[in-house]
């Protein structure tokens, strides 16, 4: 399911987990729903990613589909499943 020795960066599936991933940890970091631009730079300065608005809301709409991510008021805010599987995805970039 996520990134594995030898498999090529860049990957769909893997950048759907990256955003997801910058998505989680600036919701911790605002304790509660995260603005665009903010997932925007997590993603660029902690998962060293660059990538156009456009596909970082193509992205996360995905995670709606998913049940992984939410609209919310002020922005965008992971399920429970979600969390979830960024825990995961989290935990096999540190290995």
């Amino acid at each position: 399911m996520f990134k594995k020795r030898g498999q090529k960066k860049g990957t769909k599936e893997n950048d759907l987990y990256s955003v997801l991933a910058a998505l989680g940890v600036m919701e911790d970091e605002f304790c509660g729903a995260a603005p665009m631009d903010e997932i925007h730079f997590c993603l660029r300065v902690d998962f060293k990613r660059k990538m156009k608005d456009t596909q970082m809301i193509t992205f996360l709409e995905k995670g709606i589909e998913l049940g992984y991510s939410l609209r919310a008021d002020k922005g965008w805010k992971l399920t429970p499943q979600g969390a979830q599987i960024v825990d995961e995805y989290l935990s096999s970039l540190a290995n």
